[in-house]
């Protein structure tokens, strides 16, 4: 590769820009192909976890309705409570 002799200011900032233009492009290049293979790497995981996902997301809710559940009770074992001291106050 020959590299011109600048021989003015010009011609360096020129030179300077289709270098930094180079760099641009190359880096660009790059994270999209670091972004591709980050992508291929978590559709991989998800694809052999996702029945552990899927076991999860239902152990998961139904936590939550066994809590609604429970605070339920207790809303109700609180009402009760306080109807006896209401009745016996």
């Amino acid at each position: 590769m020959n590299i011109p002799e600048p021989k003015s200011t010009q011609d360096i900032l020129i030179w300077m820009l289709g270098v930094s233009l180079s760099v641009v492009v190359y880096l660009y290049k790059e994270a999209k192909k670091e972004n591709k293979e980050l992508n291929e790497k978590i559709k991989e995981v998800y694809e052999n976890h996702k029945d552990d996902l899927k076991l999860f997301l239902n152990e998961k809710n139904q936590t939550i309705v066994d809590i609604n559940s429970t605070m339920s009770k207790v809303m109700m074992l609180l009402d009760q409570l306080k109807d006896l001291t209401r009745k016996n106050g």
